[in-house]
Parts: C-alpha cells; structure tokens; sequence
C-alpha cells in the first residue's frame, strides 16, 4: 500500500513509486526474492485495504496499541517521527495549546497524528479545549486549505512538513508532540504471514547493523546532508588556513561571547514567556472558576470580546456562539427588558457601577431573572465593561411564593375576624327566629317566614365555614352523618341554575362517616365546580358512594366523575400542589385544599383519568359502620331542663338571645360579659353551695379573658364543672377537641334552640357524644 506522502512515499507522473520507503522496499524485495505490486490510495482507503486483506503490507505506519488489535506490526523499527502544528504565515496567534481555544484545525483522516494516542484530538481533549477539527484525505490539502485561511490550524508528520511547508504561504509553530516509531504494517489475511514478518525483521535488523547498508544510504539520502567530496589543496593554502583559522578563532571568540549574552537575553525572555504563561493561566482559572457568568464587552461599541465558562453554561452556548450573538440576544424582549434598555444600562456603567435585577434568555428559549452588575475597567490597554451576572430565579420564585403566603396569612386573619362577627350576628338572627318558632303555633302564618330566615342563616353559616377552610384550614370538627345528604345538598348547590346535569348512585346500606360536614360539602362543591368549568357547563357529572375496607380500616369512598378533557400526566403529579393551575384565572387552591381537608379527616385522595375519558377524583373517608347518624336537629324536640346556668359572652345581642333560650327550657340563668366575671361567678356560687349546672361559655373575648383560660380556672376550683364551649371562629382546634380542654359539649355559632338544647341534655346527662 502506498499513499502520497513525500520525501517518505509519493507517486511519479509516469506512475511508477518515489521516496525512502519505496526504495527501501525494492532492496528489501530483491534480498527476499519477492515480487512487489504497489496499490495507490489515500491513507484512510489503504488502511481500509489493509483490514479487508486487498493488500498484505502497509509502509510507514505508525505504531498505536489500538492498531496492534487490527494488525500485525514488524518489531525492528524503521524510523522515528513526530507531529507539529503549522500556522498560516504571518499569523502570530497560537505560540501553545491553550492558544487553540475555539479555533479550526486540519488533520489526516484516520491518521495516527489525529486519532492516535498523544494525538491532536487527545490533547485537544485532555487541555478541555473546545475546537473543531476537519479531517482531510491528505497532508497536502490540509496545507492548501490552511493557506487560504479555512483553517487557523493543521497537523503535519515532521518529514511531511520539512519537505513540503516551504511550498505554501504556512509557517511551523514550535508545538511538537506525539512522538512515534514508523514500522511495517502486516494484514492478518495476508497468507504470505507469519513468514513475511519474520523474513522482513531478519532483513532490517541485518540492514540496521551494517554502517554501510542500503537502509543508511537512504536515510541520508532523504532525510540528510550530503556528504562533502575531498579535495587535494596546494602547499601554500596551509599558511593562508592558518591565518585565516586565527582570524576565525578571534571571530568565533566574540561569537561565542554574543552567543552567551543572546542566550542569556532569550533565557531572560523565556522566563518571563512562562511568568506571562502562568499568569495566564491563573487568570484563566480564576475567570472560569467563579459561578458567576461574567461578559466583557467593549466600551466602545458593546460588543462581546470574551465570557467565562460560567456563562456558556448559564445561557446554553458554545464560546463561538457567545461572541458572535447579538447582547441583545440574551436578555427576555420583554419590556423593561429589551436590547435597547440593556444599552442604556451599560452606557451608564462607564460613569459609574450599576447594580439590578434583570430577565434573561438563554438560547434554547428558557427565561429566568439574574442580577447583574456592571462596572468599568481597564486593561490589555483597553477599556471594557465588565458584567458579573448571577442566575436569582430560585430565589425569584421563593419571594414569590412567601408573598402568597404572607398574603394568604393575611387573609386568614380577616377571614378568622369576619367569621366571628358575623357568626355572632347570625347566632342573634338564628337563635331568636328559633325561639320565634318555638312561641308561635305550627299553623301560624309567620312559621313558614320564621323557617326561611333560619334556612338562610344556615347557608350564611355554611358560608363563613367555607371562608375559613379556604383561607387557613382547621381541624375538623366530626361529627357522624349520611355521607349522601351532605354530597346531594353541596353538588346541588353548585350545579343550580347550571346546564350540567349530575346523576348519583349510593350503596342502599352505604355506611355513615365521621367527618366535618361542612368540611366535606366544600371538598364535594369544588370537585364539582372543577368538573362543570372542566366541561363548559354542560355535560353530566356522576357521583357515586360505596363501602370499602382497605388496609384493615373501614371507608366511606366518594367517586366525583366528569366527561371533560381529563388530567394531563403534569395534572396528574402536580394537580394538588398549592398555586398549580392550568386555568387563566384560577388561583391553584381548590384541588390543594380539598387535598388538604381529607388528609385532615385521616382519609385519602387519587385523580384519575379513565381509559374512556373524563376525569375521576376518588375520595376515601374515614367509616363509622355501627354509629347511627344523628338525626336532624329538633327531631327529638326541646325538652325542659332544670337547674342554674352561667352564660358568658361579650356580645350583648348573643348574650341576651342565649338568656331566652335557656330560660324558655326552664333554666335559671346568669350572665357574664369574660373570663374573670366568668370565674369569679363560679366561684360565689361554690362558696354560697350551689354551683351552676352548667356553664356556657364563648371562645374567644377580644381584650379580655377567654373561655380557653376561663375553663381551666374554672375547672381548677371545680373538677367536676360542666362547660359548653361556643366559638364563630368554627375551625378553631379547641372545638374539635374540646374534651382536651375540659369541655363535656360544644356548640358552635351560629345555633338554633334545639342545638343549645341537645347539647346542654349531654352536658347534664354526664355522659354520651356531643
């Protein structure tokens, strides 16, 4: 196999082989009683020849333990080369690897100086540089097109370059690398092998230790000197030798002298040529060190000259791409943010720093805020605008999402604060409409009014207990229902005056739960005005309601169902996240605190999206499989009860309608506007022997003592007190809990008679449920 490769191989006009391998080749066939065929190719087709068998001997191949896997090598070395990097003439920027930086080298496809070990692409790698190298069939192309300045770079084997770099306007760099021993190549489908190696290593090894060999009169012959001719000299030339040998020796002298202070001038250079080198790289690493991207731009016109590999990595761009991309490019478009307020900022920089928030783009299209900071600087003899840009967008969103919170706290609190109020005024309305209805004989024309206002107080009630789930949850307050009756009051509620229909199916003996109903009918209300807005208020919406026993525990499993566009995979993993939504003026709480509600309640929550289509939310609630639900209030009638009660509360309106009730049971009553007037009454009626029967007490007095505090002073000189607590503040945790806090029943605001009734006959029967 031969390729062209001069003074080493290379192919005459008239066909027939030139060079020192050629040569050494023939004299190589004439000792072996060989006959040679040459096969021309480039030097990637002729290692192809070599793999497939087409040829059984490859010259100057250098040797690679990569190659050795492919074929058989000869073990006597031919000759040693290297590799060195050439530059266009006149071109002074590469003087080291690191010079190499974003530029365009040539090399030999296939060639060892290219992918060979210690290879420009090895070293490339190993320094982290980022180039391109082009593969060419031929060293003579990679000449040519370096030449014409396709190229900022080409590799070349030294004898390739010695010969050849003088015929292109191409100069030779002083980086030097890969050295490598030259040998033959064997195919292993050669049948002229093993015998063709072995022969071929005897022969060289005798050539090699004969001085006057053919092999040492061809290295000299390509690769050296000639060799100077003798010639016999006249007697009188010895005297004029001799006196010019003095001249030359006093020439040499000062010679020598300039020689050592030149080399001690360049060791001078070449020691500050490293102390550049090292400061360098110093400030290479430190550049590309920091997490900051940082841009330099030209004062003058605002363009980029250089970034850090920071920055690559921030905005997603090569180093090529970087500093030929527009600035403007980088920053969102979207007003304030635009190129030309990003010029006006760096304008302002070279009067004095500038320090703010910014929205950025990368290339691949993501937006994300930074801050940036901007100052002026000189050096290089120039002057630039540095800009140190860090990536805040984590922080960005956090802010973001504390505001939320920090708002949705302070909604809480006006949400607690309103509910209480009106929560009292609804105890007043509720509570006398009910003693109205007491009073008045069934068939009293006012009964259905009186029954209305009550009605509505209740939807007013349900209301303020919406309000306060959505805007800072609670614990439920349980108590044991028909699951039904609260899912077809609250389905209902939204679905009227709508065009979507809802058909319910319920298990005939469908267990009761033990849940906050006015909890679960917000859960049913937004799961089905998520399915109503899901289906642009038409379609049909199934609700089902069936028994379940799981994980050795008993449930009450509620099925919402609707016939819209169903959950998305996203939906599916973030629908219950607060703040996720994927409508344009949702506010992404309602799945969030439906979710919210039922892990409360100790239950659980899936979405679904059926095969067939739609969306499916499945709901399980805790079970109580043996409870009797109560039954509706006022079922039992209001009974008559004895004995004294305390009633504390600082709404007067509360107070007195609280006053009429218990009197219109039969009870003594007496009234305390706080916690102390509260304890001190207690405590007159213990020292005078009759202490109250029971005590009514409201949660919360603002400025003054509450009932929380109020009960434990209470129950402090009385263990055995009976205490009713009573709030608006409906989600409260002393309701839920109220034994906890040495309570025996608890009613919460707004209430109707019977409800002060029963709760008052359990406070009284020591004993039972409230």
């Amino acid at each position: 196999g031969a390729y062209d490769n001069p003074p080493k191989i290379s192919r005459a006009p008239d066909g027939t082989m030139t060079g020192f391998w050629s040569e050494l080749v023939e004299d190589l066939a004439a000792r072996s009683n060989l006959e040679i065929q040459w096969v021309w190719g480039s030097w990637e087709e002729c290692l192809d020849y070599l793999e497939t068998g087409r040829i059984d001997v490859m010259v100057d191949m250098g040797y690679s333990e990569d190659r050795a896997r492919r074929f058989d090598f000869s073990d006597e070395t031919v000759m040693v080369s290297w590799s060195r990097l050439y530059v266009r003439a006149g071109d002074h920027r590469i003087k080291a690897l690191p010079d190499l930086e974003g530029m365009r080298i040539g090399s030999l496809r296939g060639g060892i100086n290219t992918d060979g070990p210690g290879g420009i692409r090895e070293l490339v790698r190993r320094f982290a540089l980022h180039c391109r190298i082009i593969e060419y069939p031929d060293w003579e192309s990679v000449f040519r097109d370096l030449e014409r300045g396709k190229l900022d770079a080409g590799v070349a084997n030294r004898d390739f370059g010695t010969l050849r770099a003088g015929d292109f306007k191409v100069r030779q760099t002083a980086i030097i690398f890969q050295p490598i021993r030259l040998t033959f190549a064997f195919s292993p489908r050669s049948p002229l092998m093993p015998g063709l190696k072995e022969k071929t290593d005897r022969i060289l090894a005798e050539l090699k230790d004969d001085p006057e060999s053919e092999y040492y009169k061809l290295l000299a012959k390509y690769f050296e000197s000639g060799v100077t001719e003798r010639r016999v000299t006249p007697e009188w030339v010895a005297p004029v030798l001799r006196a010019a040998a003095l001249v030359i020796l006093v020439v040499l002298a000062a010679f020598v002298v300039a020689r050592l202070e030149i080399r001690r001038g360049r060791r001078k250079l070449e020691n500050a040529r490293r102390e550049l080198a090292a400061s360098e790289a110093r400030y290479k690493e430190i550049f590309d060190s920091t997490g900051d991207a940082i841009f330099i731009h030209d004062i003058e016109t605002g363009r980029l000259v250089d970034v850090n590999r920071a920055m690559l990595e921030m905005y997603k761009c090569t180093r090529e791409e970087a500093l030929t991309t527009e600035p403007g490019r980088f920053s969102s478009g979207v007003p304030p943010y635009t190129k030309e307020e990003a010029v006006k900022k760096i304008r302002a920089a070279t009067q004095e720093p500038q320090i703010f928030e910014w929205q950025a783009r990368d290339l691949e299209g993501r937006v994300f805020w930074v801050e940036v900071f901007l100052r002026p600087a000189e050096f290089g003899g120039g002057r630039w605008i540095i800009a140190s840009v860090r990536d805040i967008d984590d922080r960005k969103r956090m802010e973001g999402e504390l505001l939320k919170a920090a708002k949705l706290h302070s909604l809480g609190v006006l949400a607690g604060g309103i509910a209480h109020d009106f929560n009292n005024m609804l105890t007043a309305v509720m509570g006398n409409a009910s003693l109205a209805m007491d009073d008045l004989p069934d068939d009293s024309p006012v009964q259905p009014m009186l029954r209305d206002i009550e009605k509505a107080s209740q939807r007013a009630r349900k209301l303020t207990q919406q309000l306060l789930t959505f805007a800072k949850g609670g614990d439920p307050v349980r108590e044991v229902i028909r699951p039904e009756e609260v899912v077809r009051e609250a389905a209902d509620f939204v679905l009227r005056g709508s065009g979507t229909a809802c058909t319910y199916e319920f298990d005939p003996d469908l267990w009761a739960a033990e849940v906050d109903p006015g909890q679960i009918g917000q859960v049913v209300q937004n799961l089905v005005l998520n399915s109503r807005q899901a289906m642009g208020d038409g379609g049909r919406i199934r609700i089902t309601g069936s028994n379940l026993v799981s994980g050795g525990r008993h449930w009450v499993r509620l099925t919402v169902c609707d016939e819209g566009p169903g959950f998305s995979p996203q939906d599916l993993e973030h629908a219950c996240d607060p703040y996720y939504t994927t409508k344009a003026d949702g506010n992404g709480l309602g799945l969030s605190i439906c979710h919210s509600i039922i892990i409360r309640h100790g239950g659980r929550m899936v979405l679904e999206s059926p095969a067939g289509g739609g969306a499916c939310v499945v709901c399980d609630l805790p079970a109580a499989p043996d409870a009797r639900p109560r039954g509706g209030v006022g079922e039992d009638g209001v009974g008559e009860l004895e004995g004294s009660v305390l009633v504390m509360d600082d709404d007067t309106h509360v107070r007195d309608m609280a006053v009429r009730m218990l009197q219109s049971f039969g009870c003594r009553v007496a009234e305390a506007v706080n916690g102390n007037e509260a304890v001190e009454a207690y405590a007159r009626a213990l020292e005078s022997g009759g202490p109250y029967a029971a005590v009514l007490m409201d949660l919360t007095i603002p400025g003054g003592m509450g009932g929380k505090e109020a009960a434990q002073r209470i129950l402090a000189l009385d263990p055995d007190a009976r205490l009713i607590v009573s709030s608006g503040y409906s989600n409260d945790p002393v309701l839920a809990n109220y034994r906890d806090f040495g309570y025996c029943a608890v009613v919460a605001k707004p209430y109707r008679l019977a409800e002060l009734n029963a709760a008052l006959k359990i406070a009284l029967s020591r004993g039972g449920e409230s």
